[in-house]
């Protein structure tokens, strides 16, 4: 979707947040069309990738939901309280390590897939 690294935009982008949707729900669209051409167990690892993009997305939408209450002046906090910096960078934690573990191992499955 975007990075902290972006400034403080990161709060209201919301094309970036239209866009992670929009792939999100095409890659799911993909994946099930395409199902009958792959095995079981490959068809497992990436529904389970597709739905941790899914929790990291709505992370992601949450931490600015937060975002926007807390800077509105009220000074709300979430029972959790945990802020929206705080489940921001949890959610690019997540896509820097396990979404990109899950990556290098759907490519070697694809790789021995193809002979390479």
């Amino acid at each position: 979707m975007t990075t902290l690294f972006q400034g403080s935009e990161w709060t209201t982008e919301k094309n970036r947040e239209d866009d992670a949707i929009k792939k999100y729900q095409e890659t799911l669209e993909r994946l099930e069309k395409s199902r009958i051409y792959f095995s079981e167990s490959l068809c497992t690892q990436l529904s389970t990738a597709v739905q941790d993009y899914r929790n990291i997305i709505e992370q992601m939408i949450e931490a600015k939901t937060k975002a926007k209450y807390e800077s509105d002046g009220t000074d709300f906090r979430f029972p959790e309280n945990e802020g929206s910096l705080d489940l921001w960078k949890d959610a690019e934690k997540k896509v820097a390590t396990k979404i990109r573990d899950l990556r290098l191992e759907l490519a070697k499955v694809f790789r021995e897939l193809i002979g390479v």
